[in-house]
């Protein structure tokens, strides 16, 4: 077997605690996104089995995770005779004389008494993987909460214990507005945060780039607006923004982040390119200008199996950039991205993290990765929320804002090569510029 990276080593020792008799009934593990989460059901089902539990539900928030868990089970680095199947449809039988199944938050909502009926009639160690998705007071909630009650153990994992939306997440405890990481009686803490992971190996620094520019619109009352700055367009941000990805300003990014790749490519030939559009017609938009330089694919949240083939494809490498709508987060596991262009308008600290923790996956040859985005201060306080406890800038404010690019629309960015590692590394935490 593989050595056991810190929080599956903990959980594999909470686990012998239990068959040594300790009372745990609950395990909250904060482990950083690509930091070895998705083999703790593999470990769970391997110690608990049958001794404790007979059965695993390990529920995810997208269908693409279940495919994934189902292939933990078989991984050779992690030898177990245990099998979790992923459950299809509305299955009177899901685990079908497996040792559990693995189902989502969505399948779950829509047919809840079937799911408690399976923990209700085995003994179940329930693991809710990335449980941020699941709100209090939410229909998610309601329906997890008699399984809760009757599982023999639950396990809350997630690499986001926070919510942009600010609600509380279902099943934790907090304390002065944040979860409650201190371990008590029955409930054990398992942390593993981005500093260590980095530190250990286990993932890759990953550098931010940004480019600023301009951009003119017609406003609803029909008065027409010209901001020359993104970074310094105040009050009219949003519009400012959402102009420019889709103008000749996103080109212009798009073509920096494939110069910055393809010179990349020159030392790591199997890097991989992924761009996040804001909707689906601009993604289409995105993937013709891609189209005259290399082959690339859309992979959208409303085409279920159409994207699920387009990442299978991306991943074995058919094509090495690949455009998504709404799927760049959980699910979208392909350890050789090395640039992600951020052409959307999301700026949630948790929505950031997941999407800079697509190129943080180590692969043979990979050392780091790289994220273009548009320069705004939106997105700078939320990547300085993300990074903030990965350690001080060594760097310092003036030289981080030297290093900063500014588009201009007569000329590209004059870019940093890729030998220049470090300065904008998730190891320190950017200044704002100004």
């Amino acid at each position: 077997m593989s050595t056991l990276r810190p929080p599956q080593a903990e959980l594999q020792q909470a686990c012998l605690d239990i068959l040594a008799g300790e009372k745990i009934q609950s395990i909250l593990v904060d482990v950083a996104p690509g930091g070895g989460k998705s083999k703790l059901p593999v470990i769970l089902a391997s110690l608990l089995l049958p001794s404790v539990a007979e059965k695993v539900l390990w529920i995810v928030p997208r269908n693409a995770l279940k495919t994934q868990g189902e292939a933990e089970f078989l991984d050779p680095r992690f030898p177990t005779p245990k099998r979790l199947r992923a459950a299809r449809g509305n299955e009177s039988d899901p685990a079908r004389g497996c040792d559990g199944y693995i189902t989502t938050f969505q399948a779950l909502g829509m047919s809840p008494d079937s799911h408690l009926s399976f923990v209700m009639t085995h003994k179940t160690v329930l693991f809710l993987d990335e449980i941020h998705h699941v709100a209090d007071d939410s229909s998610w909630a309601d329906a997890l909460a008699p399984m809760i009650d009757a599982a023999v153990l639950v396990v809350y994992a997630s690499g986001t214990l926070s919510r942009h939306d600010g609600q509380r997440i279902h099943g934790l405890e907090y304390r002065n507005g944040l979860v409650d990481l201190r371990p008590r009686d029955g409930v054990k803490v398992i942390r593993y945060g981005r500093g260590q992971a980095l530190k250990d190996g286990n993932i890759l620094p990953v550098n931010l780039l940004t480019i600023d520019g301009a951009a003119e619109w017609v406003a609803k009352n029909g008065e027409r607006r010209k901001v020359d700055s993104l970074y310094g367009s105040g009050d009219d941000r949003s519009d400012t923004l959402f102009s420019m990805l889709r103008t000749e300003y996103a080109k212009h990014l798009l073509r920096a982040c494939l110069v910055h790749w393809d010179e990349h490519r020159k030392t790591y030939p199997a890097a991989k390119l992924l761009v996040v559009a804001p909707d689906i017609e601009t993604a289409k938009e995105y993937q013709g200008y891609l189209a005259s330089r290399i082959l690339s694919e859309i992979a959208t949240s409303d085409d279920g199996p159409g994207a699920r083939r387009a990442i299978a494809e991306f991943k074995r490498g058919t094509f090495p950039a690949l455009v998504t709508v709404g799927m760049a987060y959980e699910g979208l596991s392909v350890p050789e991205i090395t640039h992600i262009a951020c052409l959307t308008m999301i700026r949630s600290k948790e929505w950031l993290e997941q999407m800079a923790a697509r190129g943080n996956r180590p692969a043979d040859g990979k050392e780091e990765a790289w994220v273009f985005a548009p320069k705004d201060r939106s997105f700078f306080a939320a990547w300085s929320l993300e990074v903030v406890n990965q350690g001080s800038n060594p760097f310092g404010p003036r030289l981080m804002a030297s290093i900063l690019a500014t588009f201009r629309p007569d000329s590209l960015p004059a870019l940093p090569p890729p030998r220049w590692k470090g300065f904008f590394s998730t190891t320190s935490a950017p200044s704002e510029p100004g």
